[in-house]
């Protein structure tokens, strides 16, 4: 018996030590490409290793988790607990993707993740709403925003895919329903930027409205 539970608990340390390590090396990638230091060619040799075809071009999907650090703060969350969310954060979204949409990387940041998407990217939206879902299920009280910016055929576009997706704006709910004083959910929202678009958390009835 107790040989059995230390050989299940190396089994997730190893585990563990596996992700976070694909974490960094991946997060590390993306910011030598965010910072220009890799282009053209080397961009498609690096997002290869990772499994990530972009030679016909990419898109970035970022999901956020607004208020994370109050919600820390309140709970009293130490390092471990708040390393262990966001790993939960980047597994989740790495996991729900993987089953739709093989040909992408899921890359972990600060206080967000993001997938830098290949072809095909007709069904972002779709996927985002898939994500947001499973979220919804793994993270319960945590809300998980997404923003997804436009496909750019060059390698060097996805730079421009990612500021696209990180101008979208912060959702909102519509104010409480005065007979019932419940809110009726998070809205869809037109983003500052004509081609980033967000998408809240959906609501357990999965619909969503843009806001004209």
């Amino acid at each position: 018996m107790l040989e059995s539970f230390y050989r299940h608990l190396l089994v997730e340390q190893t585990e563990r030590i596996r992700v976070e390590t694909e974490m960094r090396l991946r997060g590390g990638f993306f910011d030598e490409l965010l910072s220009g230091h890799v282009s053209g060619e080397e961009i498609l040799r690096r997002a290869a290793l990772f499994g990530c075809d972009l030679s016909g071009g990419g898109a970035v999907l970022i999901f956020t988790q607004p208020g994370f650090d109050e919600f820390a703060r309140k709970r009293k969350l130490g390092e471990l607990q708040i390393g262990h969310l966001k790993t939960l954060l980047y597994e989740t979204i790495d996991n729900a993707v993987r089953e739709v949409h093989p040909n992408y990387l899921c890359i972990s940041r600060a206080g967000s993740a993001l997938l830098l998407l290949g072809k095909p990217m007709e069904g972002g939206e779709a996927l985002a709403k898939q994500v947001l879902h499973r979220c919804r299920e793994r993270l319960k009280n945590l809300p998980v925003h997404a923003g997804l910016g436009e496909e750019h055929e060059a390698p060097e576009g996805v730079v421009y895919s990612y500021r696209e997706a990180e101008s979208a704006p912060p959702t909102r709910a519509k104010p409480p329903d005065r007979r019932s004083g419940r809110g009726q959910g998070p809205r869809l929202l037109r983003p500052r930027h004509p081609e980033a678009t967000i998408y809240p958390e959906p609501e357990e009835s999965g619909s969503l409205r843009r806001v004209q």
